[in-house]
């Protein structure tokens, strides 16, 4: 869960990272520095996808012991 007592979520917190993603890339489109024209909810479901993705293939490779388990 966040806390008052870190600014920078953990790994365990992936949740974060979409919607952070999310609003840079709306902010983009807002200043008109963007390539694409996506809302935030299109750029958020793209990043949780994104991150999903990369989470399950890694917990894939921990598994089949392709790469070591994460510390913690």
């Amino acid at each position: 869960m966040l806390s008052e007592d870190y600014l920078i979520p953990t790994m365990d917190e992936w949740e974060v990272y979409p919607r952070v993603a999310a609003a840079v890339g709306a902010k983009a489109v807002e200043q008109g520095v963007a390539r694409i024209n996506r809302t935030y909810q299109e750029l958020y479901a793209q990043a949780e996808a994104m991150i999903k993705e990369a989470r399950d293939i890694t917990r894939l490779l921990m598994e089949r012991g392709h790469i070591p388990e994460a510390p913690g």
